[in-house]
């Protein structure tokens, strides 16, 4: 399988000398679903900001095949709250200066795959929390990106809304094909979703690489022994890296 994206001893620095993260070094396969934990301040966000572009690294390599489409997911759903949800998707297709009829088809086909059809001209500031970062995932996904970026996007989301958003997402990996790294602070979250969890310690740096076995994610893969078996995992590295620091 090729690779979306490949760094190597990437390093980032603030200018009072404080390391965000060190010598990451990792390669991502086109198509696949990575999920990145980690505690607060190791530098995930940072890391997602870097290789979309965003942010620059204070050393490092990054490669990216050109041409490369970009999608990104914040934490918050940074929506434009006079606009409608149509209006919120379509800006940054208008921005890059598509045709109409290409803004419109991308839109809507947006839109159902979040499971908005119909709401095109609600306000956004009329929509709950769940359907604002359905909003936000559609105004990523609009811009057909080969990979999607998401930070933390679904943790200010009660637990029933996740749960559910978490299997729509998944969908739509299935059928986009894209390539997905996903940070997030939810053990239980990284194992279901993810083929790949990235452990991060507290000084920035890459501790592990665990694979999840699972074609299958759905409740019976929740309850399943595999899936309880690979949360474990992830939980005591977590649990032994802070505790090497």
């Amino acid at each position: 399988m090729s690779f979306a994206i490949k760094v190597t001893d990437l390093n980032m620095a603030y200018a009072d000398g404080i390391e965000v993260f060190r010598g990451f070094t990792h390669s991502f396969d086109a198509g696949s679903f990575t999920a990145i934990v980690g505690p607060s301040g190791c530098g995930k966000s940072s890391l997602l900001r870097i290789l979309a572009g965003l942010q620059s690294p204070s050393s490092g390599k990054i490669e990216i095949k050109p041409d490369t489409s970009i999608g990104y997911v914040f934490q918050e759903p940074t929506l434009l709250a006079w606009q409608t949800v149509y209006e919120n998707v379509a800006l940054p297709l208008k921005i890059k200066g598509l045709n109409k009829k290409l803004i419109d088809t991308r839109v809507t086909d947006a839109l159902a795959l979040v499971g908005l059809a119909g709401r095109q001209y609600a306000l956004s500031r009329e929509l709950s929390g769940g359907m604002k970062m359905r909003v936000s995932l559609a105004r990523a996904l609009a811009q057909n990106p080969d990979v999607l970026f998401m930070d933390e996007p679904f943790g200010a989301l009660d637990e029933l809304t996740r749960l559910k958003l978490d299997d729509e997402l998944l969908d739509i990996w299935r059928r986009q094909k894209c390539t997905i790294l996903f940070v997030t602070h939810t053990v239980s979250e990284a194992t279901y979703l993810a083929e790949r969890v990235l452990v991060m310690s507290s000084d920035g740096q890459l501790k592990d690489d665990i694979k999840i076995d699972s074609n299958t994610r759905n409740d019976a893969f929740r309850a399943s022994t595999p899936f309880h078996e690979a949360r474990l995992t992830i939980t005591k590295s977590l649990e032994h890296n802070e505790e090497a620091i």
